[in-house]
């Protein structure tokens, strides 16, 4: 397989070629188009002085006809040419989050509100966080999808298989994400939401058959009466007074018709580019079901999603007209406009109201799953797919690391944690990489739940629901204090894994806001507590006789730690899981080091 960095260079290449291309393409139809132009000039200058002579006078037309080829050849070519500039953006892009340089893409800061405990526990969501480096999504709904997913997922192993192997399929095709992804929204787009749509499709019809009578007398009337006006047999005052009537028959409807404009009107762009999407994805050639199965919600009958939306966009285009004062006073008077588009609009809600909604939830669902896609794409080399083991409890992995941290410095680690109860704790100095490493199992399993590769060269795991306390925040609004906050997080963590017990519980230094003696207390009754309640547990503490539990639960309690050394009056990291509990201290050597304490 080409490698991520090969392949973007490539593109980049290509693609760059094909602007150049392109531009010269321009700058020749550009001079076309002078020239065409300054000809028809001098003969329509020669027409004149000629008398209008008809050799003259056609070649002016023709003249003209070719100024008229050439600005519409510039316009497509200038779309070709942002097309590619789109394409380069993307293939940019991807080379910076190689490099893990994706701060200024969106973080996702505003769906913390989804599962607010497990975002702040594990960088969900936030500057350099989960979300921001996994985030591909091209539309406003697909990165709500992506963000539900992180927060929430199925511990069905069929559905995990589905999606796992969807995201293989989509991850071998970088081509079709390269096209997928350039046709991401633009900040104008997002500021329109499909909400507007479904909002609409809930009100009442407006143009009843009595209405769509009423238009069709009208305009056969204003024809006719134009037509015996021009002829002289009526005066044109009669005019005037089809006029008066076709004011108040729109002034009628105005409440309507502008409520219908206010959900949709300059929202042309935002379905164009459904439009496009949903095509992209409908002459696409999928192999996997949970793919096929997203390509068929398009389908019904002889009916293609994107050929249907984009009569939708179509109708919205000429909705906009309305914006154009001369244009709005001048079609509502002569074939009622408002009214007219506003027919066909409900027309369309008719037909394809049962359907559009699942449209574009399956476009969301491709969405998050195609950008899963790319995260495997680009790590292909230093993630696995995990295998799904529903008959067992445990977690296998080899090179397990955070998929966060760059591979020049991520330290891997070996795991292999079995049994339902178990208590693995985790033991250690300060800094030595205990909460880094809870953080890198449960992004991992995140990430498998999901479908998705995990940063390991091999991984095995049982479906499962994620509980945590880990960061505790005191709350000055709610009259909360740190210790309390977390009382109230560890009874939730209780109540999960009391209705589900397949709840793998991280924690984290628990009950700090204590004294030395309650902590200890406090803490063994809660790990006992666990362990009765047969749950699964993850535990990175500094306090060594949680670990001596070893002693009264041999086959339930795993002492791991990671170590560090004083070498040459220097703290010496690994970052390397051992066995046994960690004995070692280094806050008071940090102290002093600092100058705190002598």
């Amino acid at each position: 397989m080409v490698k991520p960095s090969d392949f973007y260079s490539t593109r980049l290449r290509q693609l760059s070629s094909e602007k150049k291309r392109i531009e010269q393409r321009l700058f020749y139809i550009y001079l076309l188009r002078l020239f065409a132009f300054t000809l028809f000039i001098v003969v329509l200058v020669q027409t004149i002085q000629k008398n209008g002579e008809s050799w003259y006078i056609v070649a002016s037309v023709g003249m003209l006809a070719l100024f008229f080829v050439m600005v519409r050849w510039h316009g497509v070519v200038i779309q070709r040419k942002r097309w590619v500039e789109k394409k380069i953006a993307v293939n940019i892009n991807e080379q910076k989050f190689l490099k893990f340089d994706y701060v200024e893409f969106s973080n996702g800061e505003e769906y913390k509100y989804l599962a607010p405990n497990l975002a702040a526990d594990f960088d969900i969501f936030g500057s350099s966080s989960l979300f921001q480096y996994i985030n591909r999504t091209v539309t406003p709904e697909g990165g709500e999808q992506l963000a539900t997913n992180l927060c929430s997922w199925s511990i069905d192993s069929q559905t995990i298989t589905s999606k796992q192997e969807a995201i293989q399929e989509l991850a071998g095709k970088p081509m079709f994400l390269e096209d997928f992804q350039a046709q991401k929204f633009s900040p104008t787009h997002i500021a329109t939401n499909l909400n507007n749509l479904l909002d609409w499709f809930n009100t009442p019809i407006i143009v009843t058959p009595k209405v769509k009578l009423l238009i069709s007398i009208y305009t056969i009337t204003f024809a006719a009466t134009l037509i015996m006006v021009i002829l002289s047999i009526l005066p044109a005052i009669t005019l005037a007074f089809l006029l008066i009537i076709a004011m108040l028959i729109v002034f009628r409807f105005k409440k309507h018709v502008d409520n219908a404009h206010a959900k949709l009107g300059r929202s042309t762009k935002l379905y164009q580019t459904y439009s496009n999407l949903i095509y992209s994805i409908e002459h696409e050639t999928f192999k996997t079901p949970h793919l096929k199965d997203i390509q068929d919600s398009f389908k019904n009958d002889d009916l293609k999603a994107s050929d249907s939306i984009s009569k939708l966009f179509k109708l919205l285009n000429r909705f906009d007209l309305r914006f154009n004062m001369v244009v709005n006073i001048l079609f509502n008077a002569t074939f009622l406009f408002d009214l007219q588009v506003l027919s066909q609009l409900e027309q369309w809600k008719a037909k394809h109201k049962p359907f559009a909604s699942s449209w574009f939830d399956s476009v969301s669902k491709f969405d998050s799953l195609q950008s899963f896609a790319r995260f495997a794409y680009n790590n292909n080399a230093t993630t696995a797919f995990p295998t799904i083991n529903a008959n067992t409890t445990c977690i296998k992995g080899e090179d397990v690391g955070h998929p966060l941290i760059p591979i020049d410095k991520r330290v891997n680690n070996n795991i292999d944690f079995c049994g339902q109860p178990k208590l693995i704790v985790v033991t250690g100095a300060n800094m030595a990489g205990k909460s880094t490493f809870l953080r890198t199992l449960a992004i991992n399993l995140i990430l498998a739940h999901n479908g998705a590769p995990v940063c390991a060269s091999s991984f095995e795991f049982f479906p499962c629901n994620i509980a945590s306390s880990i960061n505790i925040h005191d709350s000055l609004a709610n009259n909360e204090s740190y210790f309390y906050a977390e009382l109230k997080r560890i009874n939730r963590i209780i109540e999960q894994v009391s209705e589900n017990p397949k709840t793998l519980v991280f924690l984290d230094e628990i009950l700090r806001g204590t004294n030395p003696n309650d902590k200890q207390l406090g803490s063994i009754g809660l790990v006992k507590k666990l362990i009765k309640l047969n749950t699964f547990t993850i535990i990175a503490t500094h306090d060594l006789a949680i670990g001596d539990l070893e002693k009264e639960y041999p086959n339930i309690v795993t002492n791991k730690c990671f170590e560090v050394e004083i070498e040459d009056d220097k703290l010496i990291f690994d970052y390397k899981l051992k066995e046994g509990i960690s004995k070692k201290l280094n806050a008071s050597f940090l102290m002093r080091k600092m100058n705190i304490i002598d």
